[in-house]
């Protein structure tokens, strides 16, 4: 009887954590269906990552930031940094405007900064330095779904000064 009730037991604990590893697989695999290059700005010191089929165009008169193309031209989606200015600074406000959902964001190095929704706008900013970088998306919300993991990823992967 001993013998059955190990046998039991070791079946189901080895049941449970081959379902556990095939599900923690699964999700590790989606995040890798997809190469990721990193893309620096050299005016404001940061850099993202962004798909390897995505590019990243910096069509700024001061080299601020990019407009980043995804293979679909409803979608409108920009990175770039701006000075803090303590007297009127535009992204605090934002941060208190009512008309945007406002929550913390923990990006990959585990600074925290703030993602603001509105509407079909999607705002995630990283606040350091006296530096804002912003990361913009606008767009339709079924994009904005089926893409939701890309989007947390780029957004994570902003940093200040290093490529890696």
């Amino acid at each position: 009887m001993k013998i059955y009730t190990i046998r039991s037991l070791t079946f189901l604990m080895l049941a449970i954590f081959c379902g556990c590893y095939l599900s923690a697989k699964s999700v590790y695999a989606n995040d890798e269906t997809h190469k990721f290059k990193s893309i620096g700005n050299a005016r404001f010191n940061f850099w993202f990552d962004i798909p390897d089929d995505w590019k990243a165009t910096d069509k700024s008169a001061n080299g601020d930031g990019y407009f980043i193309d995804t293979r679909n031209n409803e979608i409108d989606v920009r990175i770039y940094g701006s000075h803090v200015f303590p007297e009127s600074d535009y992204y605090t406000e934002l941060k208190l405007d009512p008309k945007y959902s406002s929550q913390r964001f923990v990006f990959h190095d585990g600074f925290v900064g703030t993602f603001l929704r509105k509407d079909k706008e999607l705002i995630f900013i990283r606040s350091e330095r006296d530096v804002h970088i912003i990361f913009f998306l606008e767009g339709k919300d079924e994009w904005m779904k089926k893409n939701e993991h890309l989007i947390k990823r780029i957004a994570g992967s902003i940093r200040f000064g290093k490529k890696e």
